[in-house]
């Protein structure tokens, strides 16, 4: 018995390339956006078959391993696109295969030029007449590379493309006569017409069938014990800067302005106890501050008359041993929110920084913009429609107009999507660099992944209180499965899914349960043992339990929102869909459901990508990293 296939592709696409080119010893790849020259490679396996081709790597770290290993190859340290001379390109320290091209204005640190070439350029001069594959995987940046290249002209014989916005791009391809062929769940497949018989050998999802071993398996570096030895470098690294800035201060330097100096900046954190905090909200708030307490001296501000979000703030206050200010409410007619009676003496004793959040909180947010002083603001508004917060005109009015002026005023805006920064009037933030985009996740240590093979049910995770969860359509879905003979039990968890369950249809009642409020161990565990997760909100701000249901491989089935397919539509195991086509959204489930075991997969392959994107950990650290470099901006501004 032969040794199985060892995969280096990162969705293991290399698999498919051996269904086709098994018994092919010589060829010509063009590989854009090549990345590594093993691990997550998508030619490694045509190379060591003896294969050549161009490798065009925009990242100075990753190039310079494609010089060294891939010697027959040409290999091009640049960024594939339409403009001529440089691009800005934004490098992600924790996770280097997810550094993208980025517009001028955009204003970071971790930015560096990098010259550009089109894609007719390189094929022209230096490709082969046959070129039998090309791979384009550019974080976002396909269409561009697409629209650098004559396709008239250049023609693979098979064409594989990140499936990164493709309703921009792969109109170009079809118009100059690909056949998409495949869709793996990351990328797609494209063939000539002459090659239209590769399509049932391509179609086929990787499988058992196909009997390969993931690279990440086999070597140290990679596979979970080499992710534990990185975590605990980075550990040490932070522990070594701790010990050298302790010493620094034991030796006389300064602690007057934290940001300057590196000693803790002092940081006031201001809530209402309008805020939910026992929802996704909260659940920001406090993953970002209990792991930002040790770099930051941190003093939280609340008032109180919201009983339920201030026991919670002041449990949590409590637990991490944070300063915690109580100020007495006052209702106003012209606000959703409440006003702090003595926030504004809070404010008035000088912080490094102070971060508000919510575009709703129009009463708290004013004092804040009126009495925050030389500190750096930081805003997080948390966008939502006017429909999901019960407002008159009056307060819609007050809403819109504080919220404009903390977007003027804030030092960082932090938006949770892209889409959500693209909300933002782009005439207030034009070249300025404020806008970062973080998102919101989970905790990867304790949302760990499921069986592969699990049996076929739903699972929903909201707070059913809230209309715009639409729970409505999940029970329509079932039923019309019912109607088509599949039986598919649907779990509601959380705030309200007991009065939730009680409104579903009485052909589905014996169906659906509900479990209430859950401790984290207890989601956990229900996560792993769904087939799929499914939400069909009218609106979700970010989507916190798709993170989840992803980091514990659970694939996930949610309307397809501008807000979701921002942070979630490229990833493998992410199906989007229409939640008002009941028929089409019922056979995508029976889809997914079949196909689960693959998807499961497929998001195991990607774990150490989702935990780089979506851990709080990862989050956290981008966080704190962009606050101290504002409060320092602001401080030398100010002097």
């Amino acid at each position: 018995m032969t040794d199985p296939f060892i995969s280096y592709g990162q969705n293991w696409e290399d698999v498919r390339l051996r269904r086709i080119f098994a018994n092919q010893h010589e060829g010509f790849y063009v590989d854009i956006g090549a990345a590594l020259p093993v691990n997550h490679s998508f030619t490694k396996y045509l190379y060591d078959k003896g294969w050549t081709g161009i490798n065009v790597e925009p990242l100075p770290q990753f190039f310079s391993l494609l010089a060294k290993q891939r010697d027959r190859d040409l290999n091009i340290n640049a960024a594939v696109s339409t403009q001529h001379g440089q691009v800005r390109l934004f490098v992600n320290e924790l996770a280097p295969g997810s550094s993208k091209i980025v517009s001028d204005d955009f204003e970071d640190d971790s930015t560096v030029l990098v010259d550009t070439v089109s894609l007719s350029g390189i094929c022209e001069q230096y490709a082969k007449s046959t070129i039998d594959v090309m791979k384009i995987d550019v974080e976002g940046a396909e269409e561009e590379v697409i629209r650098s290249g004559d396709w008239a002209k250049i023609r693979p014989r098979l064409l594989v493309v990140e499936a990164n916005q493709p309703d921009s791009w792969e109109p170009i391809l079809l118009k100059h006569g690909y056949l998409r062929v495949a869709h793996d769940g990351v990328n797609l497949w494209f063939v000539e017409p002459n090659d239209r018989k590769w399509r049932p050998i391509l179609e086929p999802p990787v499988s058992a069938l196909d009997r390969f071993v993931p690279y990440e398996l086999i070597d140290p570096n990679t596979g979970l014990s080499g992710l534990v030895e990185r975590q605990q470098a980075r550990i040490g690294k932070l522990e070594r800067q701790v010990r050298s800035l302790a010493q620094s201060v034991a030796n006389g330097a300064p602690r007057a302005r934290g940001p300057i100096t590196g000693a803790s900046p002092r940081l006031l954190f201001v809530l209402s106890s309008e805020n939910q905090l026992y929802s996704g909200t909260g659940r920001m708030i406090f993953e970002s501050l209990r792991r930002m307490r040790d770099d930051f001296d941190i003093t939280l501000s609340i008032d109180d008359l919201g009983a339920r979000n201030l026991r919670l703030c002041r449990e949590f206050a409590d637990q991490h041993r944070l300063p915690l200010v109580v100020h007495r409410g006052r209702r106003v007619g012209w606000a959703p929110d409440v006003e702090c009676v003595g926030l504004a003496q809070t404010l008035e004793r000088g912080w490094d920084i102070v971060e508000a959040v919510s575009w709703a909180n129009a009463a708290t947010n004013l004092t804040v913009l009126q009495h925050s002083g030389d500190a750096a603001v930081v805003y997080t508004p948390l966008l939502q429609p006017v429909t999901t917060v019960p407002m008159n005109r009056t307060m819609q009015t007050w809403v819109e107009a504080v919220h404009r002026r903390m977007i003027d005023r804030a030092d960082l805006v932090i938006c949770s999507t892209n889409h959500e920064r693209s909300l933002i009037d782009p005439e207030r933030l034009s070249g300025t660099g404020r806008t970062r985009v973080i998102s919101l996740g989970c905790d990867f240590n304790c949302f760990l992944p499921g069986p592969l093979l699990r049996t076929p049910t739903l699972l929903c995770v909201a707070d059913y209180r809230e209309k715009r969860k639409r729970i409505d359509r999940v029970f329509s879905v079932v039923a019309r499965l019912r109607e088509m003979g599949t039986d598919l039990p649907l779990t509601l968890v959380g705030e309200g899914s007991s009065a939730a369950a009680a409104g579903a249809p009485a052909g589905i009642l014996d169906l659906v349960s509900t479990t209430g409020f859950v401790t984290e161990q207890q989601l956990v565990a229900i996560y792993q043992s769904a087939g799929a997760f499914i939400l069909l909100s009218e609106y979700e701000a970010f989507g916190i339990p798709i993170a989840e249901a992803l980091a514990t491989c659970t694939p996930v089935i949610a309307s397809d929102l501008e807000t979701i397919r921002s942070a979630f539509g490229e990833l493998p195991g992410v199906t989007l869909v229409d939640p008002d086509d009941v028929n089409s959204v019922a056979s995508t489930v029976n889809d997914v459901l079949r196909s689960g075991r693959e998807m499961g997969m497929a998001l195991q392959a990607r774990r150490e990508f989702l935990r780089d994107r979506f851990d709080w950990d990862c989050i956290v650290l981008t966080k704190s990293r962009h606050l101290r470099a504002t409060a320092a901006r602001r401080i030398q501004s100010a002097s």
